[in-house]
């Protein structure tokens, strides 16, 4: 996890988050396990993070960036009345949809089609 989602860009911060098993696999393993954050523990990066999260509620961040996701994957829908867009999907803001030759067959274009380029292109 990087500065972004603790502090928002505001200070440097950094953290690691893991499972319970590799967790213990660390504590509990014949070696000492060594890390380092360049930007972790830090007094001031704590505070910037805690108040961001009491942004985050206080705000209803969250269920605002769903609702706008949601939005935006309904206007991407769309994209489907190209005769090249199969499958439009999306959680939240992350989105997607398929470029295809056949979105019947699922047959892709080829590397000689030059779709990435003419897409970027007409982006």
């Amino acid at each position: 996890m990087g500065a972004g989602s603790i502090t928002s860009g505001y200070v440097p911060m950094g953290a690691a988050i893991w499972s319970k098993e590799v967790h213990e696999t660390i504590t509990d393993g014949p070696a000492t396990f060594m890390h380092a954050y360049t930007n972790s523990g830090h007094a001031s990066g704590a505070a910037v993070g805690l108040r961001n999260l009491q942004i985050f509620e206080d705000e209803n961040l969250v269920a605002n960036a769903a609702a706008r996701g949601d939005q935006l994957l309904s206007g991407l829908q769309r994209l489907k009345e190209n005769p090249h867009i199969g499958n439009v999907r999306g959680l939240g803001f992350m989105c997607g949809f398929d470029v295809l030759k056949d979105p019947e067959t699922d047959e892709a274009f080829l590397a000689e089609d030059e779709m990435g380029a003419k897409l970027l292109k007409a982006c």
